[in-house]
């Protein structure tokens, strides 16, 4: 099996003179915003990558196994590590870092610049962190026209794109990958127009009526989101451009790792197909989301963290034996219907211990008999209230003033 780590190995010697920029160092670009430069990038400076990490690398104690959190790569900092001191990467420039995080507004957004030797603008924005409060945006998605992170991810492209002049190429890996084919499709037009392409790394998808919109249909063709085959992430909600399967060994939660992804030489190894599991997995939460209104997805999301944030906990890594124990009893004093609350409890314990003891296939079998559960209910009492759907939070509080330097 070649990853990213094998090609820093064997080819991050040779200059992009000799070698020009393929699709692999693409995806380092955008891995490379993973870190934190708070407060190591100044406002507007451009920084190089090596010295930047190397003073966000001294935050951790110089620490390679250091982890992110509990649901990043446990190999994260050593690749980073490895790239910084890789002589391909060595002058790469970057700039425009912010790192968003609102409880309130329930925000979290990340994004940085690079500055490709190929004289293009590479726009990349981070992945959900450890925080409850990303992870909650996180469903959201489902639910909202638009969330706090995608409308301030518009604002981030369009004021990069006023301050670099070339073409753009806009990516991001998993929630960062739904937020850049959503700045893209809501970009000024001018901007759109520069924009070469769009790539989303296992990045959920979205709601049916934004592939509807002007904005994406200008930019749909620009547009590819390659995900694992074992993909889980990227298996939420439908998938925006084209869909291109990446050979993994890796599978359930650890597919989504972009780092353990399949390499060739120049390029990722594609699959001829999705696994089973991966089709069932997107089967069921199709299905379990047509049986729920948006009143009743809204109710979903706030019962889980809810739930969650009750604990005293503010990141994943908080989370013990203990408190998931707690979560459960509390979940008995919900008003939701059983349904709802249980599927809470088996997608809480799948994420939070990480599959450690709930394996996919118990996760689709739960899934599944709720899915039939529902069904029979409606059966049995056909008369349903309509509700109506939530409206999105008062955007008005996009008036918020922030540096994107």
């Amino acid at each position: 099996m070649y990853t990213l780590e094998d090609y820093l190995n064997f080819r991050g010697d040779l200059s992009f003179g000799v070698s020009p920029v393929n699709e692999i160092d693409e995806m380092v670009f955008s891995a490379i915003g993973k870190a934190d430069f708070t407060g190591i990038l100044r406002d507007g400076e451009i920084g190089r990558y090596s010295e930047a990490f190397a003073r966000f690398f001294e935050t951790k104690d110089n620490d390679v196994n250091a982890r992110f959190g509990l649901l990043a790569s446990p190999i994260m900092m050593r690749v980073l590590h490895a790239i910084s001191l890789c002589p391909r990467y060595a002058d790469i420039k970057i700039s425009n870092f912010i790192n968003r995080i609102s409880t309130e507004k329930t925000e979290q957004m990340s994004a940085l610049t690079v500055l490709g030797p190929n004289d293009k603008i590479y726009v990349t924005f981070r992945g959900t962190d450890d925080t409850l409060v990303g992870w909650k945006e996180n469903c959201e998605l489902a639910i909202l026209n638009s969330v706090p992170a995608q409308r301030d991810a518009v604002t981030y492209l369009e004021t990069v794109a006023e301050i670099f002049k070339g073409p753009l190429v806009v990516t991001g890996h998993s929630k960062g990958g739904n937020l850049a084919v959503y700045a893209a499709a809501n970009a000024d037009e001018e901007i759109r127009g520069r924009i070469e392409k769009v790539i989303s790394y296992d990045g959920p998808g979205f709601r049916k009526e934004f592939f509807e919109t002007e904005g994406y249909q200008s930019i749909q063709d620009k547009v590819s989101t390659l995900v694992p085959k074992a993909s889980i992430v990227g298996m939420l909600m439908e998938n925006a451009g084209r869909l291109e399967v990446v050979e993994c060994e890796s599978e359930g939660p650890a597919a989504h790792d972009i780092f353990v992804w399949n390499l060739g030489r120049e390029g990722f190894l594609r699959a001829q197909d999705l696994t089973e599991k991966s089709l069932v997995f997107r089967q069921a939460i199709e299905n379990t989301l047509d049986e729920m209104d948006m009143t009743e997805r809204q109710e979903f999301v706030n019962e889980l963290f809810e739930a969650l944030s009750s604990t005293g906990a503010v990141k994943l890594l908080d989370f013990t034996e203990q408190s998931l124990a707690q979560i459960i009893k509390l979940s008995g004093n919900f008003n939701r219907s059983k349904e709802i609350r249980e599927f809470i409890l088996d997608l809480s314990r799948f994420f939070i211990k990480g599959a450690a003891k709930n394996t996919l296939e118990e996760l689709q079998e739960r899934i599944q008999e709720h899915i039939q559960e529902r069904k029979q209910d409606k059966v049995n009492d056909p008369v349903k209230e309509k509700t109506e759907e939530p409206k999105d939070p008062d955007e008005s509080s996009q008036n918020e003033q922030e540096s994107y330097g």
